[in-house]
């Protein structure tokens, strides 16, 4: 095994596995394919298996530049680390560094290559591809306390990318933590760790010391295979068995949740003074450390018995769950959510913290809806129902466990639940002869429309009020199920109720949509193609009144006019690029769903306006 003196020392990295409204919750309610976690590092190393010709030619390439002699020596070292390691890559390497360590390679100067010694020793070594994570381990505890310590505070975050200013603020925490039990793992001290005389612990040139230190017991963890730096100050561990044996090194049971709830504290004092002074880096964010700080905590909650921290803690979780569903990580957000529930207690909650215990099941359910957890989401939502107040605290999961029933296509259960709601608010809705209600509405709204002005209607103040908002959400919901159905009485009866209910409330933020519902649904139908035209250019205007607000809801009735409206007095051509724009915006925004839903929509409009169609293979 022939290679240069100079570079001998160089140890190969190993191949690691590389692998986020008036509420956050307030999701698109067509969402229902789960989504994998943005934060989830739990890809399995084990995963990583070559076949045995593969493993024989890799170890074979090793026989580069030796005499014949060795080719049988190196043939049979390839075989036996095939056999010890079952072809894991991670562990081959892993393997070959035991055995170097041990005294099984040997480096002879005069010949300037390596040579393999005791051939008949190494056969008889265990098997490492089931015990890699110890021997991992037991090399780190062999190595730089410093750097151990580092990596083991890293490994305690539970993803696999850090950054050295984090690890710098976190290791402060372990400060006294030493001699836990035979390990003596947490060791304090180091100079870079330490304040001189006369410092503030905050001192910005003492932080800027030790992330300089850490960044250099970092580097050398990178010389050694343990991590890699991904840019300036971010480190990433090279495999998830060097995550998960570092991790192993921190001291069990309670000691390890006290570690934890140390940590998490340092990390919230610290981005609450980076937040007040305003002094935090490009690139890193209060976010980041805010989820940091809540993961730690969370591990060490069993040692918290001061209530007010834990209130603290419960509020920490929901602001993390928040965080986590604008990623589109819903099971991250699930877990957070779920861990404020058992800290307000499962059923001490609603008779203590009320307020706080109905928001989190409130998100719950409709993370579990997001999820496809539908069972777990109408349990939820069932406990929300029993222990809510009033109507305005069931209305939510209401909403929740319609889309429950429209997802498993039980569209009559749907529709029933959706009448029964609008009893529930005080505004039933006809389940007989539902077409002689269509045409009192009609004329209701004809009449409203026809006595106000363009002006008129602009002029409206807007009306902010929850009841009005709840009410139109079942409307949507309402002229859904009538689509899906085919119930063309209960589709044109909701978007009629939706223009009244301005005659009757007044203008409200989504009054755009109602108005944009009279064009299409009602003068569009009845080939008034003027009064649609008209209308809906009417919509727009009031929408873009509402653009910063409710940027998705405004695009998406964009998306409808241009798709659905514009093109009956004006060439398709000439709304491609607004219409584009339109779905460009509700991408931004996060409402994936429905531009996937609505791509057919937007091709038809490209057909028809002459435009080539590329086939694009997912």
């Amino acid at each position: 095994i022939q290679q240069n003196k100079e570079d001998s020392p160089q140890r190969q990295n190993s191949d690691g596995d590389d692998g986020t409204m008036t509420s956050v919750f307030d999701l698109p309610d067509d969402i229902n394919i789960p989504l994998n976690d943005d934060n989830d590092d739990s890809c399995d190393g084990d995963d990583d298996y070559v076949d045995d010709d593969d493993e024989h030619d890799h170890c074979q390439t090793m026989n580069d530049g030796t005499n014949d002699n060795n080719n049988d020596t190196v043939k049979k070292l390839a075989e036996i680390i095939r056999d010890k390691t079952r072809g894991n890559s991670f562990a081959v390497i892993q393997f070959l560094r035991l055995l170097e360590r041990s005294g099984h390679f040997d480096f002879n100067e005069t010949e300037r290559e390596w040579r393999v010694l005791r051939l008949e020793e190494i056969s008889r070594l265990d098997p490492i591809s089931e015990t890699v994570s110890d021997l991992v381990a037991e090399t780190l505890k062999q190595g730089d306390p410093q750097r151990r310590i580092a990596l083991m505070v890293a490994a305690s975050f539970g993803v696999s990318e850090f950054d050295v200013s984090t690890i710098v603020h976190a290791v402060k925490a372990v400060h006294g933590l030493g001699g836990v039990g035979d390990n003596n793992i947490i060791v304090y001290g180091s100079s870079y760790q330490e304040v001189e005389e006369g410092e503030e612990e905050e001192d910005p040139y003492v932080v800027r010391k030790r992330i300089n230190e850490m960044s250099k017991h970092l580097s050398e963890a990178a010389l050694e295979g343990y991590v890699f730096e991904t840019s300036p100050g971010k480190f990433r561990f090279a495999h998830d068995r060097i995550r998960e044996s570092s991790y192993s090194l921190l001291p069990p049971g309670d000691a390890r949740k006290e570690v934890h709830l140390k940590v998490g504290r340092q990390l919230r004092l610290w981005a609450d003074t980076q937040s007040e002074l305003g002094l935090f880096q490009s690139g890193f964010t209060k976010e980041s450390l805010l989820l940091h700080a809540t993961k730690q905590l969370n591990a060490g909650a069993d040692l918290i018995f001061d209530d007010w921290e834990l209130i603290d803690l419960v509020d920490l979780n929901y602001q993390a769950a928040e965080l986590a569903a604008r990623r589109t990580a819903f099971f991250s957000a699930i877990e957070y959510l779920q861990m404020g529930i058992l800290l307000l207690g499962v059923e001490a909650g609603w008779m203590n913290q009320f307020d706080r215990t109905l928001k989190f099941h409130v998100a719950l359910a409709r993370m579990q809806y997001c999820c496809g957890l539908l069972d777990e989401c109408w349990d939820t939502s069932e406990a929300v129902i029993q222990n809510g107040k009033c109507f305005a605290d069931k209305s939510r999961v209401y909403r929740t466990r319609i889309l429950c029933l429209m997802h498993n296509n039980l569209l009559s259960d749907g529709l029933n639940l959706t009448l029964d709601v609008f009893h529930f608010m005080g505004e039933p809705m006809p389940r007989r002869f539902v077409m002689f209600h269509v045409v009192r509405e009609f004329l209701k709204a004809r009449k409203f429309l026809n006595r106000t002005s363009d002006e008129g209607l602009l002029a409206l103040p807007v009306v902010h009020d929850e009841n009005i908002e709840t009410q139109f959400d079942f409307l949507q919901q309402l002229a859904e199920i009538g689509f899906l159905m085919s119930r063309v009485d209960y589709l044109l009866l909701s978007s009629l109720r939706c223009v009244t209910l301005i005659a009757e409330k007044g203008k409200y933020p989504r009054s755009f949509v109602a108005t944009q519902l009279w064009a299409w649904a009602v003068k569009g139908q009845m080939c008034e193609f003027d009064e649609a035209m008209h209308y809906g250019m009417l919509s727009n205007t009031l929408a873009e009144r509402q653009k910063d607000s409710i940027p998705g809801v405004v695009a998406r009735m964009f998306a409808h006019f241009y798709s659905y409206v514009h093109h009956w007095k004006r060439p398709p051509r000439e709304s491609l690029r607004a219409n584009s724009d339109a779905f460009q915006t509700m991408w931004n925004h996060g409402d994936v769903d429905t531009v996937l839903l609505e791509a057919v929509m937007y091709l038809n409009h490209l057909f028809a306006a002459g435009e080539p169609l590329q086939k694009v293979l997912a």
